[in-house]
């Protein structure tokens, strides 16, 4: 079964899970966890308006990387939310730090091809430099 999670529904989910509204910065709702170091902070919206599951996901993802709740809790109190919900958005701490690390090892190797590229070329350059200084020396 799917549920949709409203705004006002996210607050309450929140705050069953010891979440205490901190303060509002301009547009933006901050939640803080009074005994952990947790802190949410998304848009402001309607409270009947959906919230997009990319902001859910990483909401869910923080509050189980936070040790907070895992991901069973989360499920209950959002079917307890009672309006469908799209149950895949969730993902475990694992899945998640291993997308994570992949992106930064290939992010990593990227950086790493680019850099050696450049000091092959300048290696090259600094080469060729000296083999036309040497070239100046033995003429005079």
């Amino acid at each position: 079964m799917s549920k949709i999670v409203h705004f006002k529904d996210l607050k309450n989910i929140l705050s069953s899970l010891g979440y205490l509204p901190d303060k509002t910065q301009g547009s933006h709702n901050v939640y803080k966890h009074p005994v952990i170091n947790s802190l949410i902070v998304f848009q402001g919206r309607k409270p009947n308006e959906p919230v997009p599951e990319i902001i859910l996901s990483a909401i869910i993802k923080n509050i189980i990387n936070s040790n907070v709740a895992n991901e069973q809790q989360i499920l209950e109190l959002v079917e307890k939310a009672g309006r469908p919900f799209n149950q895949n958005i969730v993902q475990t701490k694992k899945s998640s730090v291993l997308q994570s690390s992949q992106a930064t090892i290939e992010r990593r190797k990227g950086i790493n091809d680019r850099m050696a590229s450049s000091l092959n070329i300048t290696a090259n350059q600094t080469a060729h430099v000296a083999t036309l200084n040497k070239a100046k020396v033995k003429k005079t």
